[in-house]
Order: structure tokens, then sequence, then C-alpha cells
């Protein structure tokens, strides 16, 4: 993508991220532009301004989102009208959706690794609202109350929620709360003095979307130098899944 093309694709996903109860369909649309890139395509054809011409924009986006994409053309209009900047040459006219080229097989399969260091919490809650049938939890810390009613909002949506969380002093606020609304299994510690732990950190998100990192479900970690990686990977969502499953298994459901 050219200067303009970055510019607009980036105004668009950010203003998804942090006004997304603005824009109808924000979560969907935001997981199509994870896949897609943007095109601007200018005329000859003057437009309303004086020496302005018309120019399209262009989504070009994965093939097996393409069909998804187009049923939500009202939804994508309203985004880039209010993203798209003229500047002295161009005028916004048509918006059209094309398929993304294609120049390996790997472009026909829905896989992504994203890193981000800063707005991490953000960054879960928009994960978590993404959600459509499950979120797995493994986390050594889980004591952030904004993290629990999103999770809330989405299980009263129908979403399953299993939560693994390590037996930890600071957890014990929040545990009764976990227990009491999701299947959630507490994992004692174990060697010297107790010293070993669950120490994991990740959450997976309709078996296909994994959110793996440093950052513990804590509102300490906002303030902290954290990392984390979202993974739009099904294979490696697996992986995730069967350790889930097996310390889940073997964990003291208490």
């Amino acid at each position: 993508m050219e200067h303009r093309e970055l510019k607009l694709y980036a105004t668009m996903t950010e203003t998804l991220k942090y006004d997304s109860d603005n824009y109808k369909d924000a979560d969907e649309i935001f997981t199509i532009l994870r896949y897609s890139e943007i095109e601007l395509l200018s005329s000859n054809v003057f437009a309303n301004k004086s020496y302005h011409f018309w120019e399209d924009v262009n989504i070009r986006v994965k093939i097996p989102l393409l069909k998804k994409a187009r049923s939500l053309q009202k939804s994508f209009e309203t985004l880039v009208i209010d993203c798209y900047s003229e500047d002295n040459k161009y005028e916004l006219d048509n918006i059209r959706f094309r398929p993304k080229q294609i120049s390996s097989p790997d472009d026909l399969e829905i896989q992504s690794h994203a890193a981000t260091f800063s707005n991490i919490r953000e960054e879960v809650i928009q994960s978590i609202r993404m959600a459509k049938h499950s979120i797995w939890i493994s986390v050594a810390w889980f004591t952030d109350d904004v993290l629990y009613q999103e999770l809330f909002k989405q299980q009263s949506n129908g979403v399953h929620i299993r939560i693994l969380i390590s037996d930890e002093d600071s957890n014990k606020g929040m545990i009764p709360k976990l227990k009491q609304q999701f299947e959630t299994n507490i994992v004692d510690r174990w060697g010297y003095n107790n010293y070993n732990r669950l120490h994991s950190k990740y959450c997976i998100i309709d078996y296909s979307i994994v959110l793996h990192g440093s950052f513990n479900w804590t509102p300490t970690a906002n303030q902290n130098e954290e990392h984390l990686t979202v993974s739009v990977d099904r294979q490696l969502a697996e992986q995730y899944t069967e350790n889930f499953k097996e310390i889940y298994r073997i964990s003291n459901n208490r």
C-alpha cells in the first residue's frame, strides 16, 4: 500500500478499536480488515470541487472473507466515509470490494500474527468482543474487573467461557466471582515451598485465535512494560487448546 492508502487503512482500524460502539458490525469489519488492503484508484473525471477528480476506494479482501465483506457493504461505507480524507486533488466516489491477489497458497489461509506493546488491555477487550463461540483463558493473575465484565457480557451472548487461574493470594477476591459465573479451575501451586505455579498468559478465542505474551489480566499490568501477540492461526490455536484441556483435566476443580 502507498502512503495515502496506509494512512486510510490505519485510520479505519484505529477508529474501530477506540470507537467501535458507533459502528454497526464493528467486530466483523475489524476482523475482515486484518486480512485486507486498501487501494485508491483515481480517475480523470472532474469531481464537485474545481480541479478535483473522483477517487474510488477498493478494499482488497482475502478471498475466503470476500462474501462476508460484501454483505457488510453499508457498514463499511459508513466507516470509510468517516475516515477518508480529501486532499487538494481527489474526492471520494465509490467504495468497492475486490479479491486480494493470490501470490502463494498461504493467501487462501486466514492467518496472521501481530505484536503489540501498548494499549494491551484495549486489544484484549477488542478480541473478547470478537468471540462468537468460545473464550478459554489460562492466566496466572486475574484481578481486572473491566475484563471480567467483558467476559460476563460475552457469556450473556452465548459464548462459552472456561478459565484456568493460579492459586494466588492476590486472586482471592476474584476467584469466587469467576467460579460463580464461569467454568473455572484453580491450579494449585506445587514443588518446594509451593514455589512452582501456573504461569501461563494466553487466551484462545473460537479455537482459531490466540492471545499470548507477558500480560496478566490485572490493573497493574496496564502500567507495566508488557507484550501481547494476537495470532490468527488455527494450527497454533489447536496446540494451545490441547495444552489447556490437559491442565484443565488434571487441575484441582475446587
